[in-house]
Parts: C-alpha cells; sequence; structure tokens
C-alpha cells in the first residue's frame, strides 16, 4: 500500500516538537512533545488524541538517522508501526 506523510520536527528549548503537515506546512497538527529520556531516546510526553484513537511515540536516534516507532490505541485500532530514517 503506497502513502505518504509529512512530518516536521521543531527543536523548542528541551524537546522536540512533532507535527503532521497533512494539510500542508501552513496548518500542520501538533502531535506531541518528545523528551528526553536515556541518551538518544527521546518519548512522547502525553499522547495525541485523534478522535477517539491516542498516539504515542518513541524515537531512537542512531548512528546512521533514527527510528520512530508509533503506539496507536483506541476502540478499533491497536497499532505498533515502526519507521526507520536513514
Amino acid at each position: 500500500m503506497a502513502f505518504s506523510n509529512i512530518y516536521r520536527f521543531e527543536v523548542v528549548e528541551d524537546r522536540l516538537e512533532l507535527y503532521h503537515e497533512r494539510r500542508g506546512p501552513e496548518d500542520a497538527v501538533f502531535l506531541f512533545p518528545l523528551v528526553v529520556v536515556e541518551e538518544n531516546r527521546l518519548m512522547s510526553l502525553a499522547p495525541h488524541l485523534c478522535v477517539r484513537d491516542l498516539y504515542s511515540g518513541e524515537l531512537i536516534m542512531t548512528d546512521s538517522g533514527f527510528d520512530l516507532t508509533w503506539t496507536v490505541e483506541g476502540p478499533r485500532k491497536q497499532e505498533h508501526i515502526h519507521y526507520c530514517y536513514r
């Protein structure tokens, strides 16, 4: 299944904020802040609520890029999605 997403990461003080630009950069949807929990590991501070589903994330930095893992929990969703950015 082909699809594409555009995410924007912004560094703000002591965290990384994640936005989804599904409606373009001018109307990006704020998802959640990611905060450092260990060296090279960030986790969402609080989940993002979309209708009845909760989206949370974990970002792990590697030598060649980073991995972003999503967890989606809701009445009809129980998903775990792993992206590798290199």
